[in-house]
């Protein structure tokens, strides 16, 4: 009897021991998890802060925004524009050759369509270009064309000019663009030239009968309600869309089929809904997309009007006293936006990439 008490009152020490061992590790679970939320909520913001500290060190000027999942991750905004409006998300302010992608994406849509093949040499559309058979459509888009650059200031050029006249001026730009030899054989190298966008936007025209603006309106800005862009033409040409931003023409000069190679204005949150829609089929069909987010060969880190490196797609532009620089990261469904009109691209890229970049993850 007096083992069977004794047993007994092992056995429930033993209980109360573990029952006592078991509440206390459901308390220490519980504080852990409090602690971790709360490691979280601060890292998320000290993401932030950290992007907020390098911007403020670069003494930057414009406007940053990064978005994660389509949602606002993180927005910077500093200082005024010539006409002493602060910037916003919604300012608008030219994009320069970002809108080479604009331009590439119309290009692919009208493929999609049957109205062109990226395999069409030059020669459908200029039979009198002697080096029209042996250039596609394709070495236009990633620059592999070999046509040498031309400086606008040395093509034909009457801003304020009749209708008349700008078709004039764009027949004798072609006529010097089509009277100099390439510098390369098609598909050999890999040649940056805003003229092969200049030929993509007059090619558009060909087979639509609508310019290079128009198309952009009604393929791109309009369907995805794109409210904050335009082209530097609709800024001139139509006072009622242009009401408040009228001052950024004053600083921008661009040749009537130079729209396609640079001659986008366009705004963060603009440029927001159209980095996150182009990876997604949104735009142009994902096979399209995958076509433009192709590099032109092994050694040639270029698609369709975007730079590609590590997963990733964006450009940079420079227009007048302008600058802009996007990244897609389609893969981690993250977007980054970058304008300014103080500071150049390059400067820009050495900030997105070099420092903002590896804080965002």
């Amino acid at each position: 009897m007096k083992k069977f008490i004794a047993l007994l009152s092992a056995l429930i020490l033993f209980c109360f021991s573990a029952c006592s061992q078991s509440g206390n590790q459901n308390t220490t679970d519980f504080a852990a998890v409090s602690t971790t939320s709360k490691q979280e909520e601060t890292k998320e913001i000290t993401a932030q802060d950290k992007l907020k500290n390098i911007l403020d060190d670069a003494n930057f000027s414009g406007i940053v925004t990064v978005t994660k999942d389509e949602e606002q991750f993180f927005t910077y905004t500093k200082g005024t524009l010539r006409n002493g409006e602060a910037i916003t998300i919604d300012t608008p302010m030219p994009i320069g050759s970002n809108s080479k992608h604009f331009c590439a994406a119309i290009i692919m849509l009208l493929q999609e369509e049957g109205k062109l093949s990226i395999d069409d040499t030059l020669s459908k559309y200029y039979p009198d270009y002697k080096y029209g058979a042996t250039i596609t459509i394709r070495n236009l888009l990633n620059m592999t064309a070999g046509i040498k650059e031309i400086s606008p200031e040395d093509m034909p050029y009457h801003p304020n000019g009749t209708k008349e006249q700008e078709q004039k001026d764009i027949d004798a730009q072609k006529a010097i663009i089509f009277s100099s030899d390439p510098i390369s054989a098609p598909g050999e190298s890999y040649n940056y030239s805003n003229i092969n966008y200049f030929l993509l936007s007059d090619i558009a025209k060909i087979v639509t009968g609508k310019d290079i603006t128009t198309l952009l309106r009604e393929y791109i800005f309009e369907p995805l309600k794109m409210t904050h862009s335009g082209t530097v033409y609709e800024l001139s040409d139509s006072p009622k869309w242009a009401e408040g931003y009228s001052y950024v023409f004053d600083d921008v000069s661009i040749n009537y089929n130079m729209v396609g190679a640079g001659g986008i204005i366009s705004s963060a949150s603009d440029m927001q809904i159209w980095m996150n829609a182009l990876p997604q089929g949104k735009v142009v069909s994902k096979e399209s997309y995958k076509l433009m987010t192709t590099p032109a060969g092994e050694s040639i880190p270029y698609g369709f009007g975007l730079s590609l490196r590590e997963g990733e797609a964006g450009h940079g532009g420079f227009i007048g006293i302008y600058s802009a620089t996007i990244d897609m990261a389609p893969e981690r469904k993250m977007t980054v936006f970058m304008a300014s009109d103080t500071i150049g691209t390059k400067t820009q890229q050495d900030i997105m990439f070099e420092r903002l970049l590896p804080q965002i993850g």
